[in-house]
């Protein structure tokens, strides 16, 4: 009965398609679940989802340039893409400093990433709001355009491998009770 109208056919396709698109464009950067709580922000990823970043050099705003290798070699990198006129970005710098100071000890290292304002507005925005985070600058948005990023903020964790193991594409007002959850896994600690 189905099978005979062409139509109806194909509007049953599209739906599945429609369908099939939502749910995989839904994670951030490809990322997909464990068999953990996937609806939870900042889930550790399986192993055979994880992303290989490119080794990548960027300029801080201040300080000595930032080598992707390097960084990873002495821990796990918390990337956070941003920019001054994105308000939830405003709103979660802040959160993500005071993880970056309870996590420094445990040999994670957090960094902001801004492909859109200039070093000295970084520079005076950091001043500002006396955030310690260092901030990098993309100047050409490669490494942007490379994880095609298209909403902030967006933020990923990278292991010592290269390998994105978290994110969060958008704002997460619970930041400080989720990253910490997926930042003691990656390390191997009990939550």
């Amino acid at each position: 009965m189905y099978w005979n109208n062409p139509k109806l056919l194909v509007v049953i396709v599209v739906l599945i398609g429609v369908i099939a698109f939502i749910r995989l464009t839904s994670q951030p950067a490809g990322l997909a679940a464990t068999d953990d709580d996937s609806s939870t922000p900042f889930h550790v990823v399986s192993a055979e989802h994880q992303i290989l970043l490119p080794d990548f050099t960027l300029t801080p705003a201040e300080g000595q340039p930032f080598k992707l290798s390097a960084a990873v070699a002495k821990g796990p990198v918390v990337l956070d893409f941003w920019a001054t006129y994105c308000g939830p970005c405003r709103m979660e710098l802040p959160e993500l400093d005071k993880i970056r100071t309870s996590y420094a000890s445990k040999g994670v290292q957090f960094y902001a990433i801004n492909a859109s304002d200039t070093p000295d507005i970084i520079r005076q925005y950091a001043t500002v709001t006396k955030l310690g985070i260092p901030m990098l600058v993309d100047r050409d948005a490669e490494i942007t355009r490379y994880l095609s990023i298209d909403s902030i903020p967006f933020t990923i964790v990278i292991d010592s491998n290269r390998k994105i193991v978290s994110g969060l594409s958008g704002f997460d007002e619970d930041m400080s009770d989720h990253l910490p959850v997926a930042l003691d896994k990656i390390l191997g600690s009990k939550t």
